[in-house]
């Protein structure tokens, strides 16, 4: 990791850290999202989990990513099309290139084989969540109200701060075989 930015306080911002037409894979993260664990397979269809997130719900109306956690079991994470459509115009507007944007903190998961030193049960702070992992799966998460203190962990002989690793595991997702994306579809 050559250079490591935590703070960007907004987009306009970027164009002091980054070329434009920079190609980037994104989280968006925050209030205006849903994130609900659920019975269910990756192979549900797209409205089955869209009505378990949010009964009732168009799916005209959101973008939807689905991540597998333990056996049987899902996280679903919605975002209303026009908040997240605003947003990645905003970014295109200053001439980057959006390739891949993911909700929340679940494309931690490309990651976590990688982590030196943690296997097993153990929890992780990131983002304003606490991750439940277990043999290198989020089990569970709980939203928390204060940030823990940021640590560091080793990926792959580099250290990455946990107030930096959702954008290193977004990043990450660029180097994937096809398919291998945590991403809403947007």
């Amino acid at each position: 990791v050559a250079d490591a930015k935590a703070s960007v306080t907004d987009f306009a911002s970027l164009n002091t850290l980054i070329p434009a037409k920079t190609p980037l894979l994104i989280s968006i993260s925050g209030k205006g999202i849903l994130h609900k664990k659920t019975e269910g397979e990756l192979t549900a269809s797209d409205a089955e989990c869209l009505q378990k997130a949010l009964p009732n719900a168009k799916a005209e109306d959101f973008y939807m990513q689905k991540v597998q956690s333990s056996a049987g079991q899902l996280f679903i994470s919605v975002i209303r099309k026009d908040s997240a459509d605003e947003l990645l115009k905003e970014i295109n507007e200053l001439g980057f290139e959006i390739i891949c944007c993911s909700l929340g903190v679940f494309g931690i998961k490309t990651i976590l084989p990688f982590i030196e030193n943690h296997s097993g049960y153990y929890e992780l702070n990131i983002s304003g969540c606490k991750l439940i992992v277990n043999n290198g799966t989020v089990e569970d998460f709980q939203l928390v109200e204060k940030e823990e203190t940021i640590s560091t962990l080793q990926i792959g002989g580099e250290s990455v701060s946990t107030e930096t690793l959702l954008s290193f595991a977004s990043a990450f997702q660029y180097f994937l075989p096809e398919g291998g994306f945590v991403s809403a579809g947007i």
